[in-house]
């Protein structure tokens, strides 16, 4: 009985090492997915994710002025957005000044031939970085154009569209 009972005992105590073992491996593996994140950066760009919004945009009401319609998705400051518009020969940057949001089932109104890029959103005013000089770019009546809307934070777009200006 004396032997059985040594035998058993031995026997348990073989045990806790591979546990050890294994639970200082998973504590490794741990720390070094977390270290790497760290490192790699990937944790932070979870949080500069740009809102996720669906626009629509068309032209009318006036040559240079396009219209952006919130159609869901989450509100949209407009301090914090950049609102290009191009085509092969011209581009223009629009930057609102206002915090103003535009939320869904609202409409922005961008006057593209304004050098001060007049900006309703709802009833909003911007400044105007224009890539060929300080002029804003002039809609030419049957041409398209491409508009996109940029969140300043993250450097992601939210949307974009091609266009045909129409008077």
């Amino acid at each position: 009985m004396t032997m059985e009972g040594t035998q058993s005992n031995s026997d348990e105590r073989a045990v806790s090492p591979v546990i050890g073992v294994i639970l200082m491996v998973a504590i490794t593996v741990i720390l070094a997915a977390v270290i790497g994140t760290f490192v790699l950066g990937l944790g932070g760009q979870v949080s500069n994710a740009a809102p996720q919004a669906s626009l629509s945009f068309s032209s009318g009401n006036g040559i240079d002025n396009v219209t952006i319609s919130h159609d869901g998705g989450e509100t949209l400051v407009a301090s914090d957005v950049t609102i290009v518009v191009r085509n092969d020969s011209a581009s223009a940057r629009f930057q609102p000044q206002n915090a103003t949001e535009i939320s869904v089932g609202e409409r922005a109104l961008l006057n593209t031939s304004n050098s001060d890029g007049l900006l309703r959103w709802p009833q909003d005013v911007a400044s105007s970085e224009n890539n060929i000089g300080n002029r804003a770019i002039n809609l030419s009546d049957g041409k398209k154009y491409e508009v996109l809307v940029i969140d300043k934070k993250s450097q992601q777009q939210i949307a974009s569209a091609t266009i045909t200006a129409r008077s």
